[in-house]
């Protein structure tokens, strides 16, 4: 059975991961977990997070040991200065954050 998705407000930005894709921000949430989120670039449907959220769920409906996703609302005032992948006005809409679970990985 699917859990239900949690919405998190980001209190903080710690860095931008870069990569040939997203180059998503790790974030941490008012839960006080880390999470690496990627934003829709502005689109409208936001396809790609709507592909990683169903992907989450099918993972967890298959028992494949899947990070916990969440709904993350960032202030645009927490992007300022990260490179052009992080527009402030990408942040007018939620971002898909993956919960990091290993607290050597980052």
């Amino acid at each position: 059975m699917l859990e239900p998705i949690s919405v998190i407000n980001a209190i903080s930005v710690d860095r931008e991961i870069y990569t040939d894709g997203h180059s998503p921000l790790l974030t941490i949430g008012e839960d006080y977990e880390k999470y690496v989120v990627k934003n829709s670039k502005g689109r409208i449907p936001a396809f790609d997070l709507i592909n990683e959220f169903l992907a989450n769920g099918l993972l967890q409906c298959l028992n494949i040991p899947t990070p916990e996703c969440a709904i993350l609302k960032i202030d645009r005032s927490l992007v300022m200065g990260y490179s052009n992948n992080h527009q402030a006005r990408f942040y007018n809409y939620s971002s898909f954050g993956s919960r990091v679970i290993s607290k050597n990985w980052i």
